[in-house]
């Protein structure tokens, strides 16, 4: 990624699994960046991670502000003098938008307008949001283009639907570019595996090393298309920086191939080198909301801002096992 001159940016959620990988790429590219978050579900153990991974004079471009994108007026302070917002806060979890809508609806919409309106208010040059995949529901069949129905089938999921809603309707045209990115199945280091609703790859890691069995919802026949983590950095500062054609844009970030899970537990445990007569399964029944298929289309975000995913699945559950382990997370 060619950032040809030092700028500022503005990433909300910055102590959590995307925002820390965000504010790490960032600080290497000698950036300035304010980071925004409340550890609801970020790490101050991210946070020192990226700290040790840069040198001490470029860790001092980093300001951090511990607080919540609910306050109107802490976003507006954290917008000012900002040329560049790059907002990840949320709550991203489908089964507890299901038990908590109305904490979802607090943090997924009214904390994104708080931050689409200060950015608008501030002057900046360009939003980029994260949204989601989980807006396309289970409509159509085969990969998913970003002109296809959106059918939602959770809070969290038409949460994501309304930001984009959002971003259209109340710039109108304005001259702020507004691009949200439709995330796949995202993984790689730092992905928590702590909680109830932890992501399947590093549960599934942390079960697989410990000998324990994988907990799998379904038959194992679901998919899903599973994107690296340096893919989705990548995918961000693109949006942020290319030339685009209008105002407002919407974008999927995936790997563009959809993986079984009975498929990704064969992956996992050869990573590992776990023999097949040690592998364990527990199935589940689906849960509410389960998309039951997953893939994304590239056309329009490959030829709009030249984004290509670089890392295979088996390359990033090599990176993400090693870097698992090297913690004892696994």
């Amino acid at each position: 990624m060619l950032i040809d001159k030092s700028m500022s940016w503005l990433v909300t959620g910055v102590a959590g699994f995307i925002g820390s990988h965000l504010l790490e790429r960032l600080l290497l590219l000698n950036q300035k960046v304010i980071g925004i978050d409340n550890f609801s579900t970020g790490k101050q153990s991210n946070l020192d991670e990226v700290q040790r991974n840069v040198s001490k004079d470029v860790w001092e471009n980093f300001k951090f502000v511990r607080g919540d994108i609910g306050s109107s007026t802490l976003c507006e302070e954290c917008c000012e003098g900002v040329n560049f917002v790059l907002h990840q806060a949320a709550v991203a979890s489908v089964v507890d938008s299901f038990a908590n809508p109305n904490a979802t609806n607090e943090v997924n919409i009214k904390g994104f307008v708080n931050v689409l309106l200060a950015a608008k208010k501030s002057g900046v040059k360009r939003l980029v949001y994260a949204s989601s995949s989980a807006v396309y529901g289970n409509a159509g069949s085969g990969s998913r283009s970003e002109d296809d129905l959106l059918s939602p089938l959770s809070p969290y999921a038409l949460s994501k639907q309304v930001n984009e809603n959002h971003a259209k309707m109340l710039l109108g045209k304005e001259n702020m570019p507004t691009v949200g990115l439709r995330y796949f199945n995202v993984y790689g280091p730092r992905q928590s595996v702590d909680g109830p609703y932890a992501a399947v790859i590093p549960l599934w890691i942390a079960a697989a090393t410990k000998g324990e069995a994988i907990q799998v919802f379904g038959d194992g026949s679901t998919t899903r298309d599973f994107c690296y983590i340096g893919d989705v950095v990548r995918a961000n500062l693109l949006a942020a920086t290319a030339d685009l054609p209008s105002q407002h844009h919407v974008f999927n970030v995936g790997s563009g191939y959809e993986t079984s899970l009975n498929e990704l537990h064969t992956e996992i445990h050869k990573s590992l080198g776990v023999e097949e007569t040690r592998r364990r399964v527990d199935h589940h029944p689906l849960r509410e909301g389960e998309v039951m298929h997953s893939k994304s289309s590239l056309s329009l975000i490959g030829s709009t801002i030249a984004y290509e995913p670089s890392t295979t699945l088996a390359d990033g559950l090599k990176a993400t096992i090693g870097w698992n382990l090297s913690c004892g997370k696994a």
